[in-house]
């Protein structure tokens, strides 16, 4: 009989699921929020709006993407803030956001929040 803290509670669901599946199902593109950035500036201790179109041109850039355990992170807060049959009777709607030292916490709050927004853009905007 397996002991309770030998899974990682709260994320049942998403152990089965790709980062490709878990994106699509958030409405990411390419394992991204729609309002996160597309890259990032390598080795640059400034942010890209200092700096002038042409010397962004030339610096070097990484693909900015989230990493499964992130993605997993963001899809368990939506589901178990949103998914009705997640939830049981007498309980709350919060989640609480803990991990080990440098799994992505805080990228897991931003997407979880750029979600939020996202759904809120749709909804005003009257699109699916």
């Amino acid at each position: 009989m397996a002991h309770l803290f030998d899974r990682d509670l709260g994320t049942e669901t998403q152990a089965t699921k790709s980062a490709d599946m878990l994106s699509n199902e958030l409405g990411f593109i390419d394992h991204r929020p729609t309002m996160f950035a597309e890259k990032r500036i390598q080795g640059v201790n400034c942010h890209t709006w200092d700096l002038d179109a042409e010397t962004t041109k030339t610096l070097e850039t990484v693909d900015l993407r989230l990493e499964w355990v992130q993605l997993a992170g963001i899809h368990a807060m939506v589901k178990k803030t949103w998914d009705i049959a997640e939830r049981t009777e007498g309980r709350g709607r919060g989640v609480l956001l803990a991990d080990e030292v440098g799994v992505g916490k805080t990228a897991q709050a931003m997407g979880f929040i750029a979600f939020i927004n996202q759904i809120g853009y749709l909804e005003e905007n009257g699109l699916p």
